[in-house]
C-alpha cells in the first residue's frame, strides 16, 4: 500500500486531522533530484520536513467518537469528509 492510499484510508477510518501537502512534497523532492543529477551525493543534502500540511476533518468519525469541532476550525480545513 503506497503512502497516499494509507493516508486517505487513515482519514477514512481514523479521522486523521492533518497530513503533509503531498503536491509540496513532490515539488521539493525535484529539486533533490536535479542537485543529485549535478552530482551532488544524496548524503549530503539536509533533511527537509514539511512546510505545508492540510487538515482534513472526518466528520462522521468525529462525531462518532461524540466530538463536535467547532466552527471556527471548520473554517480553516482544506477538506471535510461527511
Amino acid at each position: 500500500m503506497d503512502l497516499d492510499a494509507f493516508l486517505a484510508v487513515a482519514v477514512d477510518l481514523l479521522g486523521v486531522p492533518s497530513t503533509a501537502d503531498r503536491p509540496d512534497q513532490l515539488r521539493r523532492a525535484g529539486g533533490y533530484v536535479r542537485r543529485i543529477l549535478d552530482g551532488e551525493k544524496p548524503g549530503d543534502l539536509p533533511v527537509q520536513l514539511p512546510t505545508k500540511y492540510e487538515m482534513i476533518v472526518n466528520m462522521k468519525t468525529a462525531k462518532a467518537f461524540g466530538l463536535i469541532p467547532p466552527p471556527s476550525l471548520l473554517a480553516r480545513v482544506d477538506e471535510i469528509i461527511e
